[in-house]
């Protein structure tokens, strides 16, 4: 079984996240996609409540089919989430299973940043999504659709109806790690 994790924020799911999972089902002939929302950031950025995000997350990755897994595994594991710990336990849990890790360019050029990054490249296959306006994924972030929202601009295209309408009510509330 060959298997991405496919790990972020998500705060919130965005139309690049999705197009990602879409492209790595239909181009790298992955068996199953496992999207992985963090608990608590490394780099202690600031984030919506993991229940919200989760949330978020089950509007966008429970439409596309049975191959998208949608994992609280970071919840479960508490405290900071790190993908080397995330994919520690992944292999000990299912050891039949190939991984790879799905990350997008600008955060693969910042892997030296990661815990034990040298384990990782050792132990599963990176799959580096290009970024930017020369990429088929759709050029959008998180920290661009939040800047918007924050400055009145619109965003609302970038994401789904039903995580538009949610992300617009946890405007009025703090952004937060638990």
């Amino acid at each position: 079984m060959q298997a991405a994790l496919f790990g972020g924020s998500f705060d919130p799911p965005h139309r690049g996240h999705e197009a990602i999972v879409q492209w790595l089902l239909r181009e790298k002939k992955i068996d199953q996609v496992w999207v992985i929302p963090c608990l608590n950031h490394p780099f202690q950025k600031s984030l919506h409540s993991f229940k919200d995000r989760f949330a978020m997350c089950r509007m966008v990755f429970s439409k596309m089919g049975e191959k998208v897994f949608l994992s609280e595994i970071e919840k479960e594991l508490g405290g900071v989430s790190y993908t080397a710990r995330t994919l520690r336990e992944l292999r000990n849990q299912y050891p039949s299973f190939s991984w790879s890790i799905v990350v997008g360019a600008d955060a693969y050029a910042e892997r030296h940043q990661w815990k034990e990054v040298d384990a990782l490249e050792k132990e599963a296959d990176w799959v580096v999504i290009p970024r930017g306006k020369d990429s088929k994924i759709p050029d959008v972030s998180g920290t661009q659709i939040r800047q918007n929202q924050l400055e009145g601009k619109p965003w609302e295209n970038w994401v789904l109806p039903e995580v538009a309408d949610y992300f617009k009510r946890l405007a009025s509330s703090p952004r937060h790690s638990k």
